[in-house]
């Protein structure tokens, strides 16, 4: 089991290839918010290509703008011990009781996504400056 996720966990639960379709067309044209963004677009481009689906949306990873608002000198003396999701979200004290579920992790991310732009704007006003997904070119 990974992350308490066993196959018991996800044995009636549809494969990629079944809902595929349905989240390309949920998030087609949409800007997509991840918590380290690489990790999970592999698994988009991965998986979606043999299904005959590009994932091509511009993502914005808050791994990357934790660390570009912590780079800055009025922050960089407040900086959190790491850039994970559960370090982020106990230093900005978000509510996270169920990790690595996926309606949890989707909520509390956008949280922090919203927390991270509210210190400061600029994080996503930066549009010629592209961050971070190696395996991406359309990222902020």
């Amino acid at each position: 089991a990974i992350n308490g996720i066993d196959d018991e966990l996800v044995k009636d639960k549809p494969l990629f290839q079944e809902v595929c379709g349905d989240f390309y067309k949920f998030t087609c044209g949409s800007t997509l918010v991840a918590h380290n963004a690489d990790f999970d677009y592999g698994f988009l481009s991965y998986y979606g290509t043999p299904c005959g689906y590009l994932f091509n949306n511009d993502i914005i990873d808050t791994i990357t703008l934790a660390k570009k608002l912590f780079e800055k000198p009025q922050h960089k003396s407040k900086a959190p011990k790491n850039y994970s999701l559960d370090t982020l979200s106990q230093y900005f004290k978000l509510d996270w009781d169920r990790p690595h579920r996926a309606d949890c992790d989707a909520v509390t991310q956008a949280m922090l996504f919203l927390k991270l732009i509210d210190i400061d704007n600029s994080l996503i006003k930066q549009k010629s400056e592209k961050y971070c997904c190696k395996n991406k070119k359309n990222v902020l």
